[in-house]
């Protein structure tokens, strides 16, 4: 799978997964556009982003029976745990915070969970509320904005925004579920 490419064309992709019922984990490997080889950087990853530069990687990676939010990986800036896992990293257009979901539930077998961003010295902030199905995450251009898919109880998933400030709204409801790759 490709995770996320850089502005040079660099890909991080996931190589060698193995499945949860709704969370992955895999080697972190890199490679160009171009056809090269990947390179292989880490074990244990889920998920990746680039900042906006291209020049270092956020990655939710499994450590024992913790999961944690990497940037760059090696450095932690937060970490579950009992189960708890994270998914979606993004970084925010300015490169000085990072939204991610974090899913209390399961060990990687549920996706209820809630939206939170988190600065470079490691403050959390929730911005949603918790919803029984969330997945993908996306800046708004500007960086004002996080865009997300989420349900409510046995609702599809819709298209959300949040703001920095933590107002939500729903964005589009369909009759099945809608998942958000990008916003552009």
């Amino acid at each position: 799978d490709i995770l996320a490419i850089s502005p040079s064309g660099e890909m991080a992709v996931l190589l060698v997964q193995h499945f949860g019922w709704v969370s992955r984990q895999g080697t972190l490997a890199l490679m160009s556009l171009t056809g090269s080889a990947p390179r292989k950087l880490l074990d244990n990853v889920q998920d990746a982003d680039w900042s906006p530069d291209g020049s270092k990687l956020v990655i939710t990676h499994y450590v024992g029976s913790h999961c944690a939010l990497e940037f760059p990986p090696g450095k932690v800036l937060y970490q579950t745990t009992g189960g708890v896992w994270l998914s979606n990293p993004r970084v925010s257009p300015r490169g000085d915070q990072i939204a991610f979901l974090e899913h209390p539930l399961g060990g990687g077998d549920d996706d209820a969970g809630f939206l939170a961003v988190i600065d470079l010295a490691g403050n959390k902030k929730i911005l949603s509320k918790e919803f029984g199905s969330i997945s993908g995450v996306a800046w708004n251009p500007a960086g004002d904005a996080i865009w997300f898919s989420g349900s409510v109880a046995s609702a599809p998933r819709a298209l959300f925004k949040v703001t920095t400030a933590g107002r939500q709204f729903l964005v589009r409801q369909e009759s099945s579920n809608t998942i958000l790759h990008d916003v552009s």
